[in-house]
């Protein structure tokens, strides 16, 4: 199949969430292992840090299949993408999600504060969030939804793999992989983070201690 094909299907078949960033996402299931992901955004652009630039494009097309790497194509054509590589947490950004029933903001600024993130979060709605991770716009990406939201396996499997092809790690709050083999939904222990493989160690830490703190009885 050709990618270019694949890009016009997604542009004119996708549907609106919100009327800002949203993603048309497939992901290729074998045996429970994510194989190939397929993330369309359009209306990403080129830069999420600086979104006026001039000749800034919007309109990005991810793909990723295991063990080849993730590409971002454009209008004119396409390019291998990797992961921040920043090590410092004061120099890195985070992602999570919009909505608040998606994500625990009070948590993921708990997280930021003890990882000693100096950078506001990025709040971007559906997995455009993956595709901006996988190019390296941010650093981290913090999912942590409230009591009672259940994930759904098609909201991370091609941004998953579209992460880790580009060099990224993608786990729930207890540092294992993602299972997509269980049917629709993930079972997954607190939360899903993302990151490189460098400032990883000491989000775990950062996690393992705000969830700790966050279970303390309260005065």
């Amino acid at each position: 199949w050709h990618f270019d094909e694949l890009a016009w299907l997604l542009k004119f078949e996708s549907r609106f969430v919100r009327g800002d960033q949203y993603a048309v996402a497939l992901a290729l299931l074998d045996r429970g292992n994510v194989v190939l992901g397929v993330l369309a955004c359009p209306n990403l652009p080129l830069s999420v840090a600086h979104p006026h630039f001039p000749n800034n494009e919007v309109g990005c097309l991810f793909f990723a299949e295991v063990g080849r790497g993730t590409y971002m194509q454009l209008l004119d054509g396409s390019s291998t993408v990797k992961v921040s590589a920043v090590e410092n947490p004061e120099e890195a950004s985070f992602f999570e999600s919009y909505e608040s029933a998606h994500s625990m903001h009070d948590l993921s600024s708990l997280i930021a504060q003890k990882l000693g993130v100096k950078a506001a979060p990025i709040r971007m709605d559906s997995q455009v969030k993956y595709g901006a991770l996988s190019r390296g716009d941010g650093a981290i990406y913090l999912r942590f939804p409230r009591n009672g939201y259940r994930e759904k396996i098609w909201d991370h499997a091609a941004g998953s793999i579209v992460v880790t092809e580009a060099g990224g790690v993608v786990t729930d709050a207890a540092g294992k992989q993602l299972d997509f083999s269980k049917g629709k939904y993930l079972d997954l222990d607190t939360g899903i983070i993302v990151s490189n493989q460098k400032l990883m160690p000491l989000l775990f830490d950062a996690v393992r201690a705000s969830l700790a703190q966050k279970s303390e009885p309260q005065p």
